[in-house]
């Protein structure tokens, strides 16, 4: 097994002896690892051998906290599958679990890479939202801001109902510890960043809460949800939704 230049080993690709199923390099037996009608939409998903999807791309690959990312969502989904990741043959190709058949390694690794793939554009999107919300200048439209009338407006229907149901149905959504992690982030942000300019920890919480909202509906990808269409709309045109 020799090393290529990032760091990672880099697989012979012979199979080996004594296991149901290797991926091995040969054009003949690659598997196809994108779902049909899935392809990958950035330069660092382009991988062009079956160990370079399996095994993950190189550093070079993955900016900063992606990379990271990149390996907590494999190495879960390794455990899930019981796909063993860290076990290796003697010349290097990577091997995958003792009882499972080829047909159904090759469809586990379809699903491991779309459901990487999707969790690192879901937080590409949380990541976006924290660039935008971060610039210093973003709520500056709090500057010219009756507090006393947008509260009073938020409080009546159907703003109040609608805010209410979009947080009831998101109460109980799973997201893991990574996507959660930002999603704190994005409150403290805009909560620090909203009461500098207004001065007001009432609105500050309130713009926090919404975008909770905001972001945990990015996260599961319904971006036509009335948080992400009106509340975040309304933020980006410099409009305090009421």
């Amino acid at each position: 097994m020799g090393v290529g230049e990032s760091g990672h080993h880099v697989p012979s690709g012979r199979k080996s002896k004594g296991r149901p199923f290797a991926v091995s390099r040969s054009d003949k037996t690659r598997p196809t690892l994108f779902p049909r009608g899935i392809q990958p939409e950035h330069d660092h998903w382009r991988m062009h051998d079956a160990e370079r999807a399996y095994v993950g791309p190189s550093q070079g690959d993955f900016p900063g906290s992606d990379k990271e990312l990149f390996d907590a969502y494999r190495n879960a989904y390794s455990k899930l599958y019981d796909i063993k990741v860290d076990v290796r043959s003697p010349n290097g190709t990577y091997l995958l679990g003792e009882n499972i058949t080829p047909v159904k390694a090759v469809d586990l690794i379809e699903k491991w890479l779309f459901l990487t793939r999707a969790f690192i554009m879901d937080m590409n999107k949380l990541n976006d939202l924290y660039t935008k919300i971060s610039t210093p200048s973003f709520f500056n439209f709090l500057k010219n801001f009756d507090i006393d009338k947008s509260l009073d407006a938020r409080d009546e229907d159907p703003f109040d109902s609608q805010w209410m149901d979009n947080f009831n149905r998101l109460e109980n959504k799973p997201f893991n510890k990574d996507t959660l992690d930002i999603i704190n982030k994005i409150r403290e942000c805009t909560f620090k960043e909203s009461f500098k300019v207004i001065g007001s920890d009432e609105i500050s919480a309130r713009i926090s809460d919404d975008f909770e909202l905001i972001a945990k509906n990015l996260a599961l990808n319904e971006e036509d949800n009335w948080s992400v269409s009106y509340l975040w709309k309304s933020y980006q045109a410099g409009i305090f939704p009421v």
